[in-house]
């Protein structure tokens, strides 16, 4: 019983690790342009990736990562253009470093083809 409780506590641990190292977040999956609504992170985290995804083969596209430190005002930690080649493709991948935020919401600044398109991300410490 003992060694039970041993793994079980190790799978804990192990588990507590993993969630510490890293977040993922869907920022928006919309076809409106604008700010969607801001994620409170539990955590600063200052190191993104993030992968784009479109529903139709579009002419172009862009999006932005933007944080806070305190939720009042965001700024770009990234804008990305979607290349000829991510929107036949329908997906792309962008990332940023080095900028810990609080808070961390994704902007859809140009989607002229009405394409709904999702943004998601992985933040880590």
């Amino acid at each position: 019983m003992k060694k039970i409780t041993q793994i079980v506590l190790i799978l804990v641990i192990l588990a507590l690790a993993t969630i510490s190292f890293a977040d993922t977040f869907t920022l928006f999956e919309k076809s409106a342009t604008g700010a969607a609504a801001a994620q409170a992170l539990i955590k600063p985290l200052k190191d993104w990736t993030c992968q784009v995804t479109t529903s139709k083969v579009a002419d172009n596209a862009t999006v932005a990562l933007e944080g806070s430190v305190t939720g009042e005002y965001f700024g770009k930690m990234v804008n990305y253009d979607l290349t000829i080649s991510d929107l036949s493709e329908k997906t792309a991948f962008f990332s940023v470093t080095g900028i810990p935020v609080k808070y961390v919401r994704g902007n859809l600044l140009n989607n002229p083809d009405n394409a709904t398109v999702k943004m998601s991300c992985i933040g880590t410490e």
